[in-house]
């Protein structure tokens, strides 16, 4: 029987958590959150997408936020829809000096992670602009046309 392979990450599943920082992510290059300046990497983010590569397509996760993750810390996560898959740099994330896998908390559940992708990608309470630009990336990241 053949294998159909998919693009997808082997080590890094989708609702696994990491931590970065603003800084480090794709139109955060000016920012500095006041009082974290030598704090390490405080953002956690939760992985909604990854090629073969390992490269990984992030939503940010926060405490202030209308969409919470109810597996995550209580419920007490949050995040924006938001799809980010770049560096400061413009290179693809990827897991190394910027970009730390959680090993503090758990993934978020298979449920709460498709509910995430419904809300980046499909969801009529999210802006059209938003949600094509989330599309773009994706795409981009799983290198489709």
């Amino acid at each position: 029987m053949k294998r159909i392979k998919k693009n997808v990450s082997h080590r890094i599943s989708d609702g696994r958590t990491i931590q970065t920082r603003d800084d480090y992510l794709e139109g955060g290059e000016n920012y500095s959150k006041p009082g974290y300046a030598n704090k390490g990497l405080y953002r956690l983010g939760i992985v909604v997408g990854s090629n073969s590569n390992n490269e990984l397509a992030i939503v940010k996760g926060t405490i202030k936020g209308k969409h919470s993750v109810p597996s995550l810390n209580k419920g007490k996560t949050k995040y924006k829809p938001v799809v980010i898959t770049k560096d400061n740099e413009g290179k693809p994330l990827k897991v190394g000096q910027k970009v730390k896998l959680n090993k503090k908390s758990k993934s978020a559940s298979k449920k709460d992670t498709r509910n995430i992708q419904k809300r980046c990608f499909n969801s009529k309470k999210t802006s059209k602009e938003t949600k094509e630009a989330n599309k773009r990336k994706m795409r981009d990241l799983k290198k489709r046309k």
